[in-house]
């Protein structure tokens, strides 16, 4: 058995706290999804975004606010160009 703040725990007791902090974890995961998901992708569009803009800040010279409204224009685009063909044929298949 090994001490815990004055305590002395068993790996019984340290075990079935562990079990109940990693079921509690994923529980507020579990609920939180609705918030993490969609903040998992905005990450992941800035990352991938972030190269563009800081080659017409720094190559082009573009104010880094333009440079920034461009980016998310033209990412925006080719969104919109993307769902705009697929769904085009998805409509021609039916």
């Amino acid at each position: 058995m090994t001490e815990l703040a004055g305590f002395k725990t068993s790996f019984v007791f340290k075990t079935t706290i562990f079990l109940i902090g990693l079921i509690a974890f994923f529980a507020i995961l579990y609920i939180a999804k609705v918030i993490i998901v969609p903040l998992i992708f905005a990450l992941i569009i800035a990352i991938l975004l972030q190269p563009i803009v800081r080659f017409l800040e720094k190559k082009k010279r573009i104010n880094r606010v333009i440079a920034i409204i461009l980016t998310l224009l033209f990412a925006l685009i080719i969104i919109v160009a993307i769902t705009l063909f697929i769904g085009i044929q998805h409509n021609y298949k039916n």
